[in-house]
């Protein structure tokens, strides 16, 4: 059986781009670049202010770890009312994971991760620009091993640690999309597909087709699956995804059908993967989707390479 979190990740090729360790002590305050990727800090000593435009400030903690996702810049200070450092100026991330600033009072620790732009919305959408998970809720436990190992990782140069820094950097998302998952699960229309796998009846509806994508599903046949009732499963799977059953099965045919297109695979074999009898069909699904043909999407491909080259 195929784990839903898993092959989100592979369509739209998550990577971990890097992990940094910033050490700071007495006055300071910086503002970073916005952010186009998804990014985790977590306090690992100390603690600071977390300021964002026209939004309250947010006092971190010890064991806090928060998310970034497509955010405007921002700035960590020990003091809110410091006018802002540049960190671009201040540090040189292009040659080290670790900068230091006047002390070690407060320690923080990153994870940044990098997305297929083709496919980033599939992920991006089910997140917020901020979320924090404090370190006084049930769910910041979960975190922990992960956080103290990567910080560890960070400090060494033994071989093979690039590797598991990014091993790390991952497991640690996962484990924040989990307990994001699990902490949205009963409100709905708020984290889209991520929080409706925190509900048992809709997680099994998504299970039922990332597992059988080519199958001919309708609502009834979903909804009896699971035990429910036709109206009664359109309306949660609704309320819980942000669509309805079947545009959700279109979007991600459609998003795993380019992916592949991506990759160079055939037009006529992407379309029965998909569960499509013809190309037309298959064409006209595709560019109710993305705007554009299954040739188009592969004639775009072959320029970009062309233009990278």
């Amino acid at each position: 059986m195929l784990d839903i979190l898993t092959e989100i990740f592979s369509v739209v090729d998550l990577k971990s781009s890097r992990c940094t360790r910033l050490e700071a002590g007495g006055d300071w305050s910086f503002r970073l670049p916005q952010i186009d990727i998804i990014k985790l800090v977590t306090v690992l000593s100390g603690g600071c202010w977390m300021l964002q435009t026209d939004k309250a400030p947010v006092w971190l903690s010890v064991g806090d770890t928060f998310l970034l996702c497509h955010s405007p810049s921002y700035a960590l200070a020990s003091d809110p009312m410091l006018p802002p450092l540049e960190s671009d100026s201040m540090f040189n991330w292009k040659h080290s994971n670790i900068s230091h600033y006047n002390g070690c009072e407060t320690v923080l620790l990153a994870a940044s991760f990098e997305l297929d732009t083709a496919n980033a919305g599939l992920l991006i959408d089910a997140l917020p620009s901020f979320f924090l998970i404090g370190t006084r809720h049930h769910l910041a436990q979960s975190l922990k091993k992960t956080i103290e190992m990567l910080s560890q990782e960070l400090q060494t140069s033994e071989f093979g640690v690039n590797l598991i820094r990014q091993y790390l950097a991952k497991i640690l998302l996962i484990q924040f999309l989990r307990a994001y998952s699990t902490h949205h699960s009963n409100r709905f229309n708020q984290a889209g597909w991520l929080g409706a796998l925190g509900n048992p009846k809709i997680a099994t509806a998504l299970q039922l087709i990332h597992n059988q994508i080519d199958y001919k599903w309708t609502v009834a046949g979903l909804a009896n699956a699971i035990g429910m009732s036709r109206s009664a499963f359109s309306a949660h799977f609704k309320s819980c995804v942000g669509m309805p059953p079947l545009q959700y099965l279109l979007r991600w045919r459609m998003q795993v059908a380019r992916k592949k297109l991506i990759e160079g695979e055939r037009v006529a074999t992407v379309s029965e993967t998909v569960g499509y009898a013809s190309e037309s069909a298959f064409g006209y699904a595709f560019r109710k989707v993305f705007n554009q043909s299954p040739t188009g999407q592969i004639k775009n491909k072959n320029k970009l390479r062309s233009d990278e080259n």
